[in-house]
């Protein structure tokens, strides 16, 4: 009965990893490195399902076949269980870090507990100190089972710390995922090491799996890759919301940003320069504007913050804020180009407003007026 169960657990949990790895394949951005590692996990995850669902089945039946399955499956697995958790720690890594910009001592750090785990494995051969059957094909744990279970640690505590320590680098609606997702096997985990026969890790890591992709998804519909600001899908549906709903006390407040001479900064000093003008432009952005306002990339080298406000005043001062901080920052000269806004921005009048389109074609009207000016046109 309780082997029934497992192995339904372990089909539920197959079906679930299936069906995720075939859905990445419409994902715009399955062929980003971050996104490549996550289809590899889930793959990994897979076959780790697999092979500890042969285990569970085989162990205790007797047999020369019986004998050469359940070693080998199992030399196998041990073997291979830590590469998932390298790739989540891997993973977390390359959602703040770009894949150039990981040292070669954070690579060496991930690999070396799957070569340590490896080499323990194949020594396990000649003194079952970690694991080994009994002549009736029976597992057991042996003295020194628990060093298994510390290189797994190793690679949840890298990852919460890494994640932790870097939350601000990246918005929190990336960062959550990753840490909920460590919660399941976290506890499953403790629960095997103490309990014998319970056997629930690789099926909850499904569940972390469903936790991740999820906020991947969520990422793509709604997000810009680059900035990770919200993108012009949002926009929309926030201006239809507000057409329909009105916060009491507070009025609506479009602000349209448009950066200057961006295109000379690409062809001065190339499109690497100009990507990161942008991710510079929308931190400065979120440094100048509150955490509930609505930061959007419109589209190329143009930004909408969507606020509510009391009055127009409280906008201004937002506005000579964002003029302070974008001063702030070419004085600390961390690019070879100076970061300027052309800004327009006015009330959303929802009474009298036609539309959303009406209303946008406005604010890049102002913001063009605030440019030429700026030029003395």
């Amino acid at each position: 009965m309780r082997d029934l169960l497992y192995i339904e657990i372990c089909a539920f949990a197959l079906v679930i990893l299936v069906l995720m790895y075939f859905n990445m394949r419409y994902l715009q951005e399955k062929f980003l490195l971050r996104q490549k590692l996550f289809a590899l996990m889930i793959l990994t995850l897979a076959v780790n399902l697999v092979l500890d669902t042969i285990v569970w089945l085989i162990d205790g039946k007797t047999g020369f076949a019986a004998t050469i399955i359940i070693e080998g499956t199992t030399l196998l697995y041990v073997i291979i269980s830590p590469l998932f958790f390298m790739m989540f720690a891997l993973y977390s890594t390359l959602l703040i870090r770009d894949r150039h910009s990981i040292g070669k001592k954070t690579v060496l750090f991930l690999i070396l507990p799957v070569l340590v785990n490896t080499v323990l494995t194949i020594l396990n051969l000649f003194g079952g100190f970690l694991f080994h059957y009994d002549r009736h094909n029976v597992y057991h744990r042996g003295k020194y089972f628990f060093l298994i279970s510390l290189i797994w640690l190793i690679y949840a505590v890298y990852s919460f710390i890494f994640l932790v320590s870097n939350r601000r680098k990246v918005p929190t609606r990336h960062i959550f995922p990753l840490l909920a997702a460590m919660i399941p096997p976290l506890v499953c985990g403790i629960l095997q090491l103490f309990y014998y026969g319970l056997d629930l890790v690789w099926p909850s890591l499904t569940i972390s799996m469903q936790i991740i992709f999820m906020g991947i998804q969520n990422g793509h519909l709604y997000t810009d890759y680059l900035t990770g600001l919200y993108n012009r899908r949002q926009i929309d549906y926030y201006l239809e919301e507000r057409l329909r709903v009105r916060k009491k006390g507070m009025i609506p407040i479009g602000v349209m940003l448009d950066l200057d001479h961006f295109k000379m900064i690409n062809d001065t000093y190339g499109h690497t320069t100009g990507d990161q003008v942008l991710v510079e432009a929308a931190q400065i952005l979120k440094a100048s504007f509150r955490k509930s306002d609505m930061i959007c990339r419109y589209g190329g080298d143009e930004f909408i913050v969507l606020i509510d406000r009391k009055n127009g005043a409280e906008a201004e001062a937002d506005i000579v804020r964002l003029r302070e901080n974008v001063q702030k920052y070419n004085e600390k000269k961390k690019l070879p180009c100076e970061i300027r806004f052309s800004i327009g921005y006015e009330i959303f009048d929802i009474e009298n407003q036609n539309s959303t389109k009406e209303y946008l074609e406005r604010l890049d009207a102002l913001m063009y007026e605030d440019k030429r000016s700026s030029r003395g046109e």
